[in-house]
């Protein structure tokens, strides 16, 4: 089996996934790639939301916002 990097073989199901990318129009490639980043960069907005401190506003106040 072929190794990808330094030592990191690759299992049978990312050699598949593999040859089935390769097997993709360019255009099919970019698209794929293309939702993939979108996904990504998405996934890193929320972890940075998520890691925010909220600010509370007192129960007196929240009746105001709905």
């Amino acid at each position: 089996m072929k190794e990808n990097g330094p030592g990191y073989p690759l299992s049978k199901d990312e050699v598949v996934l593999l040859r089935y990318f390769r097997d993709l129009s360019a255009q099919q490639q970019l698209a794929l790639l293309d939702a993939a980043e979108s996904s990504c960069n998405t996934a890193e907005r929320m972890q940075v939301l998520a890691s925010r401190r909220v600010e509370r506003l007192p129960p007196s106040e929240q009746q105001d916002l709905h």
